[in-house]
């Protein structure tokens, strides 16, 4: 007997203490920070938050807000979450609707007028909450990437952008930045006061969010959190700058710290605090448009509905609003679960896998929060396979850019151009309106360029055709040339538009 009762003391020493599964929210708050502090290579930053209604159970840190630097992610460093700005607006939607100041049931033909909108989309038909629920049929892949990577657009030329580069959709929902993008300009033009703005005015400012803003010049060069993207052991992280106020916009345009998400999530959790009421959250929080629930996306998880900026969700019997964030270099995503009271966010300043594994944090504090019998067998294998995962992904990126540059139409990449020949293609390029401009420098062996705040190489593949890059791994792009009889460059076509030489 006592050789036994030694035996059992002894295995209980040597078991990890938190393999015990969770009685409280807190538990497992300590647990999943033990999770996360389990992960291998996990860089170069990522924050975890985890609140109910009256406490913050978790708000942890780990890791660098730029690599190759000192300077470490703190609860008050701003991360960029991209799209979960749509929760954000769609809140603010909400309560401007409730306050009178712009009607969510308004058609938009009220705003703009009918022909602003591709044959077959009748603008009396659709409201603002549609465009806010990805119901308006319209794609304008030119307007989102502008808005995302280059530059805002000014409020008075999204009617005729839309106009022009416009196309009408299948019918349905299908998740999209445009909707949020219109919003945000109509917003502008009925009130006079930016989105931007707007969020400050009903959610920065009141709920004492000092390290939240939509625009990335309010915060000092080096507060803000970089991205980064893993290029292996020999290069390693490629850091990727802050998104410049331009490229901040109504469908990804927020940076946020992990102690300012916590009261977001808080605020989510309430029957209404402050200036936002209980309907404002009832609104934003109830379906607008029904999604089927056996199809694939990106959580893993049924999803049944979408609110105003929230996938309605289901987990292990469980109603979960969840939105997630993805840009060049970095993966957020925050979740809310209203019957058990729990609200959790979580922040990556990488993609290297990362987007999948904040899905499977979220779902592994669940896990343990609900004394789920897999969760042993689910933290076992996300733990002992996630270096062998990004493994692969850097293997499937390499790859992927290897076939692309052995593609027929680089020809071998036989144009070898002397640093004076390349100079016969630089300087200033236009399109037919103000948002087509580029200008091309020489830089040692080959071209550099931006269009606005967008930035590319030029790699030349034959003297007609030259290969632009932005961030490693990206698949290049053709920029063709048009040469005169001298062989000079009169314009250059990208992306089906043409730019001419000034």
């Amino acid at each position: 007997m006592k050789l036994h009762a030694l035996l059992t003391l002894a295995c209980a020493l040597t078991l990890n203490p938190l393999s015990a599964l969770a009685a409280t929210p807190q538990q497992a708050a300590d647990y999943i920070a033990d999770y996360i502090e389990r992960t291998p290579e996990l860089g170069p930053g990522f924050g975890m938050v985890v609140v109910n209604q009256d406490k913050v159970l978790l708000n942890k840190v780990w890791g660098k807000r730029r690599a190759g630097t000192n300077l470490p992610v703190t609860p008050q460093t701003p991360l960029y979450i991209a799209s979960q700005t749509k929760a954000y607006m769609g809140l603010v939607a909400a309560h401007l609707h409730h306050q009178k100041v712009l009607d969510l049931y308004a058609p938009l033909s009220q705003f703009w007028p009918a022909n602003s909108f591709p044959e077959g989309v009748d603008a009396k038909q659709w409201r603002l909450i549609d465009l806010l629920s990805h119901q308006v049929p319209v794609s304008a892949d030119f307007v989102t990437e502008m808005e995302a990577y280059m530059t805002e657009v000014a409020v008075d030329d999204y009617p005729w952008l839309i106009k022009r580069y416009g196309k009408k959709r299948d019918d349905g929902f299908e998740y999209d930045n445009l909707g949020y993008n219109i919003y945000g300009a109509i917003l502008q033009q009925v009130t006079g006061r930016s989105w931007q703005d707007w969020l400050a005015k009903v959610l920065f400012k009141p709920f004492n969010m000092p390290h939240s803003s939509a625009r990335t010049s309010d915060f000092a060069a080096d507060e803000v959190a970089w991205n980064h993207i893993w290029q292996g052991s020999e290069a390693g992280w490629k850091p990727v700058p802050p998104k410049t106020d331009a490229m901040m916009h109504s469908a990804g345009g927020i940076v946020t710290s992990t102690s300012d998400i916590a009261k977001w999530l808080q605020l989510n959790l309430s029957a209404g605090q402050g200036n936002i009421s209980a309907a404002d959250l009832a609104l934003s929080h109830q379906q607008a448009v029904a999604l089927d629930p056996q199809a694939r996306n990106v959580y893993r998880i049924p999803c049944q509905g979408y609110s105003l900026g929230w996938n309605i969700c289901t987990f292990k019997g469980y109603s979960v609003l969840i939105h997630g964030g993805g840009y060049t270099g970095s993966r957020s995503l925050m979740a809310i679960v209203p019957e058990l009271k729990i609200g959790l966010a979580t922040f990556s300043n990488s993609d290297n896998m990362t987007g999948r594994y904040t899905i499977q944090t979220i779902k592994q504090y669940l896990l343990y929060l609900l004394d789920a019998p897999e969760y042993k067998a689910a933290e076992r294998e996300n733990l002992s396979t996630y270096q062998d995962k990004v493994a692969k992904l850097l293997n499937r990126r390499q790859q992927r850019l290897n076939d692309a540059e052995h593609a027929e139409h680089w020809q071998q990449w036989r144009y070898t151009p002397s640093k004076k020949e390349l100079a016969n293609y630089a300087g200033h390029y236009r399109g037919d309106n103000a948002y087509l401009d580029l200008t091309l420098k020489v830089n040692k062996d080959h071209l550099s360029g931006h269009s606005f705040d967008y930035r590319f190489t030029l790699k030349p593949a034959t003297q007609a055709r030259f290969a632009l890059y932005d961030v490693p791994f990206a698949q290049p792009q053709p920029v063709e040339f048009k040469l005169n009889a001298e062989g000079n460059p009169v314009s250059l076509e990208w992306a089906g538009r043409v730019y001419q030489r000034q």
